[in-house]
């Protein structure tokens, strides 16, 4: 899946040197926004057990999260002014669709409704919890 999406992230707690040492910061942050994500999926071979698959899908999400950011000044002469460590957690929230998708034996395949219309998607929301990790450096 990929997802492009806009976040706000504010920092709700911030310890500076004077806690976690010279030319440190920690950082605990929240964060929110929205983004599209795009789902792709591909079907059995035809020497792979029958299984339904999704047909690739697009959807809006809005998200939460939290995590820790640690940041860093080097005072080397390498080029390189700061190394930043982001590490969270981020709840993407979708509203809830009748997802097509085909049924594939062999190398034959036929489309199908992956969830009944019994009148429940408008109360279902699709969750996901995504674990992050990047790493900034400025220079």
């Amino acid at each position: 899946a990929e997802r492009l999406g806009a976040l706000a992230r504010f920092d709700v707690l911030r310890a500076g040197p004077r806690w976690v040492g010279a030319n440190s910061m920690f950082a605990i942050y929240v964060e929110g926004g929205a983004a599209v994500a795009w789902n792709h999926w591909y079907r059995p071979q035809t020497d792979e057990p029958t299984r339904v698959v999704p047909e690739d899908t697009k959807r809006v999400e809005g998200q939460l999260g939290f995590g820790i950011f640690l940041d860093h000044r080097l005072q080397e002469a390498t080029g390189i002014h700061r190394v930043g460590w982001f590490l969270g957690w981020r709840l993407a929230l979708a509203p809830h669709d009748s997802e097509p998708a085909v049924v594939c034996r062999g190398s034959s395949c036929r489309s199908v409704v992956s969830s009944p219309d019994d009148g429940l998607d408008d109360q279902l929301v699709d969750r996901s919890i995504l674990f992050q990790s990047s790493l900034a450096v400025t220079w």
